[in-house]
């Protein structure tokens, strides 16, 4: 059996809610997330494995056209993907985990004059 281990879907570890759509003309908004994805991912998006736009898998780099969606690959692939990726996200929650009990965090509220 050959090696198929190209045909890896890409890993989305957190979609983002942004602030931009495509208005329809039926009037419709469709949303337009960012996806962060997993560093492989984002790798194999660079060498040209897979589509940027679909996030298709290619088993050989750099193909003219994605065959799903049409994108242009060979000639824009690379100039899209220097624009769009934003480098490294920090996923880590943003506020502190207080890990005490029920007395601890009230004792804590007390302190600071939430009680």
């Amino acid at each position: 059996m050959p090696d198929e281990r190209w045909r890896k879907k890409a890993e989305i570890l957190h979609v983002e809610e942004t602030h931009q759509g495509i208005w329809l003309a039926d009037g419709r908004v469709q949303g337009v997330p960012r996806f962060v994805y997993d560093e492989e991912t984002v790798e194999r998006m660079r060498l040209g494995y897979m589509c940027v736009n679909c996030q298709e898998p290619f088993e050989h780099a750099w193909p003219e056209r994605c065959h799903v969606c049409g994108c242009a690959v060979a000639s824009k692939q690379a100039e899209f993907f220097a624009q769009e990726y934003g480098g490294e996200v920090d996923l880590s929650p943003k506020t502190p985990v207080f890990d005490g009990g029920i007395h601890e965090r009230a004792a804590q509220a007390k302190e600071n004059g939430h009680a």
